[in-house]
């Protein structure tokens, strides 16, 4: 999980670089920007909850 963390963030900044391109440009560069960031986020929020037990678990197995 923190190597997907740790990639969408390298990527981010790499290969979405919204201030380097043209004008026109920079808006479908800082979408695509922000949205690795947003899942980054998301990221780090789920490793912040993997490591707890819910409370509201059903301990219901598939197999």
């Amino acid at each position: 999980m923190a190597a997907v963390y740790g990639s969408l963030l390298v990527s981010a900044v790499t290969m979405y670089n919204f201030w380097a391109v043209p004008e026109d440009q920079q808006r479908d560069e800082m979408t695509q920007f922000l949205k690795n960031v947003v899942l980054a986020g998301g990221v780090i929020g789920l490793l912040a909850v993997a490591g707890t037990a819910w409370p509201y678990s059903l301990a219901l197995t598939a197999f």
